[in-house]
């Protein structure tokens, strides 16, 4: 007896102390919840749940959490306990749920909480729009239109009947369906613009540019506050090629709402356009025409680019993730610098100017024999300078421009000559390189259609000049060797019969590799370089990648501006047939407060966030390349908001035709491993072993993802992590490293 009184007082003992335990963490999560330190708040609820597995309460107060935290794999977790507890309210059900369609959960998972929820709750309205909202994200459009016409029925509500046109218009892409379900919303909401505005949509997207101005009209005459319909008014205008009005207009939707991004690039994007149309007009004058009107065009194009960069900043501030804007804004910038360059050394042309120097046999000498300047290549511009005074000519500098830019055309603006003696000739060759991936041009738009001119002149201190003189070059971004192919001429005259191409079936891998060991505000690494050398050496040697759609990013060039420059570069020349691969090593850092990772760009000071590449960042960024497949492996900490969220997230292993964003990363939320100098990190180590030495021809993504993690882990006790991205695109498919020579 006294026994069982003992054992009784122990548990007694250890019940109170699991109830204190239990509100210490409790209150303690309140206390951080109230600071808004969501993520610290999600903790102490997790371990409250775990004194106290039976009580409701750290449960729904993690749910509620779990929406600014985003955790949904936490939040489903907990909704899953709360099931088993048959809790009686319906609110963790309604934020779970939001949170996993928002997340995009598997809908396996999704329905049978949504159905439970449903059972519990019949008469409960938000989670029947929740079941249809359900309906349409996971495609199931017939039953979509059967529950909520059903809905409807029961509630005619503004926002289903807005759903429901939404979706018919764009999910279901059913118009003609739409524009009934329009026009019956419009009677029964008639002060509402939304269904007019779709209205017009509808008018837009079957090109009756008359129907939709004439509403859009009508419109601003009862609601002529809204930006919107002005923003859509300059559309129009726009697509009626009266490009000034269409401008005006969009400045009068600007005015209403100082941050309308779209109409504020819009505008950006007109002058920026108009400024391209005065400027591609020099590369086409002949030098007559460009000594009597060049300096007019010129600064008509500088005008237009000077009145487009303070809208294409401010789109830039506005939507930091629009490669679009950026490219704009790069380009522009250069074209300015271009053109003020020129402007300096434009002389008055005049008609009697009497030239007393003359350069003759103009010549481009190219290293290959296509007489083209490739990509890497460099060339020679030759002539002979003659002086046709007689004395002797001092201090002669030779100034070189082009009329619009070359995007990666390098060659001095200027040489110095000392003296020319009376009379005399001298052969003189500047050296002209074309480096497709230069840095300071990888974000720069290409003029399409402008010739790739080079224009000289010469003049001397006694004030004796040269005439303008023009060369034309011949430039490329890569080499097409006959010898690679097996090219027959057609001289049967009929070619469309004789064709036999798809290049449907032709893909290209892009890689960009990024290294950084000397940072200039965090410590040194050893072997970042060195690993993505070799990672992109292996790529190249034994798995067909190309140097052509490769960029390096690495030290002094790894810098935000650079990084995103890239990406500019290979959204600009990607298809949706080609993949694209990035490889990144250096720091990394984890924000826990905000469940964010970041890259650690070369130029960014310790502490301070606004200068990393945070996760969700690189997101926005990636998902506007339209791929077929996207991989990033990352030796650093890596964010684990980059993946999706639900494990058991439904692929079909080794399928490369279903698109696909996976991601590997070397640790998860922790620090990795960089090794001695000079011999690879850990991670970099087995996943190039892995590649160069596996025996299989091909390789999917997710069994080099679980051969590398098992042994990284084994070896080092780093967790790798590896899984698909949360960017749009993901199918359900995955890369698969293929080595060359293989079918």
């Amino acid at each position: 007896g006294i026994f069982v009184v003992w054992l009784l007082g122990i548990q007694l003992s250890f019940g109170q102390n699991f109830v204190e335990s239990w509100k210490e963490h409790i209150n303690k999560g309140k206390e951080y919840y109230l600071k808004e330190q969501y993520m610290s708040a999600a903790e102490e609820f997790k371990t409250a749940a775990k004194y106290l597995p039976t009580d409701t309460l750290a449960y729904t107060l993690l749910i509620n959490t779990t929406q600014f935290t985003k955790q949904a794999k936490e939040s489903y977790n907990a909704i899953l306990q709360l099931q088993n507890l048959k809790f009686n309210s319906p609110l963790p059900y309604l934020n779970c749920l939001n949170l996993l369609l928002e997340n995009r959960f598997s809908p396996n998972k999704v329905f049978p909480v949504l159905n439970k929820a449903i059972e519990h709750f019949p008469e409960n309205k938000e989670l029947w729009k929740i079941k249809i909202k359900a309906m349409l994200q996971y495609g199931q459009y017939d039953a979509f239109i059967q529950e909520i016409n059903d809905y409807l029925q029961k509630y005619p509500e503004y926002e289903i009947h807005l759903l429901k046109a939404k979706a018919l218009l764009g999910n279901i892409n059913d118009t003609t369906a739409a524009y009934n379900e329009i026009l019956e919303a419009e009677k029964l909401f008639p002060d509402s613009l939304d269904f007019y505005k779709m209205e017009y949509t509808i008018y837009l997207k079957q090109h009756q540019l008359e129907k939709a101005q004439n509403l859009i009209e009508n419109l601003l005459q009862k609601y002529n506050t809204d930006p919107e319909l002005y923003y859509n008014l300059a559309l129009l205008y726009f697509e009626k090629e009266e490009y000034e009005k269409s401008a005006e207009i969009c400045k009068k939707a600007i005015e209403l709402n100082p941050n309308y991004v779209d109409a504020i690039y819009n505008v950006g994007t007109f002058y920026y356009y108009q400024g391209l149309t005065y400027n591609s007009a020099l590369s086409d004058m002949t030098l007559e025409q460009y000594k009597n009107q060049g300096k007019d065009f010129e600064q008509e194009a500088l005008n237009y680019f000077k009145q487009a960069e303070p809208y294409l900043k401010r789109a830039v501030e506005l939507n930091p993730t629009d490669l679009d804007a950026f490219e704009n804004l790069n380009t522009i910038t250069e074209l300015i610098k271009n053109i003020e360059n020129n402007k300096s050394k434009n002389y008055d042309w005049e008609e009697t100017q009497v030239y007393q120097m003359a350069a003759t046999d103009l010549n481009i000498i190219y290293s290959d024999s296509t007489n083209t300047l490739f990509d890497g290549d460099t060339a020679l511009l030759s002539f002979k300078l003659i002086n046709q005074t007689d004395t002797i000519i001092s201090d002669i500098n030779i100034y070189f421009n082009q009329p619009i830019i070359t995007a990666g055309l390098q060659f001095p603006k200027n040489i110095l000559i000392d003296k020319l003696m009376p009379h005399d000739t001298l052969p003189l060759t500047v050296n002209l390189s074309y480096n497709f991936k230069a840095g300071n041009v990888i974000g720069i738009e290409d003029a399409e259609g402008a010739k790739d001119k080079i224009r000289f002149y010469a003049e001397a201190k006694q004030n004796i000049r040269s005439d303008l003189y023009e060369l034309q070059v011949s430039v490329s971004k890569r080499k097409q060797l006959l010898s690679e192919t097996s090219f027959t001429p057609n001289t049967s005259g009929n070619f469309a019969e004789d064709l036999d191409f798809n290049p449907e079936n032709f893909s290209n891998n892009y890689l960009i590799v990024v290294g950084i060991d000397k940072y200039k505000y965090w410590p040194p690494l050893n072997n970042a370089v060195h690993d993505a050398r070799a990672f992109e050496n292996e790529l190249i040697a034994e798995y067909g990648f190309s140097p052509d759609f490769t960029y390096e990013l690495l030290n002094d060039d790894a810098t935000h501006a650079g990084f995103r420059n890239v990406l500019i570069k290979v959204k600009h020349n990607i298809t949706e047939n080609d993949n694209l691969i990035i490889y990144y090593a250096g720091h990394g850092y984890y924000d826990k407060e905000f469940d964010d990772g970041y890259w650690i760009p070369v130029d960014a000071h310790q502490k301070n966030e606004l200068e990393y590449i945070p996760s969700s960042l690189l997101i926005k960024y990636l998902s506007g390349i339209p791929s077929k497949h996207t991989v990033i492996i990352a030796d650093a900490c890596f964010s684990g908001s980059l993946f999706i969220q639900d494990e058991n997230y439904n692929f079909q292993a080794g399928n490369d035709e279903l698109p696909s964003r996976w991601g590997f990363s070397s640790g998860n939320l922790e620090y990795v491993a960089d090794g001695s100098a000079g011999t690879g990190s850990p991670f970099a180590n087995t996943l190039l072993e892995y590649l160069h030495k596996n025996p299989e021809n091909k390789i999917p993504m997710s069994q080099l993802i679980k051969y590398v993690s098992a042994r990284v882990h084994t070896e080092t006790q780093q967790t790798p992590i590896g899984k698909p991205l949360a960017i749009p695109g993901n199918q359900g498919g995955e890369f698969i490293f293929i080595k060359k020579n293989v079918q």
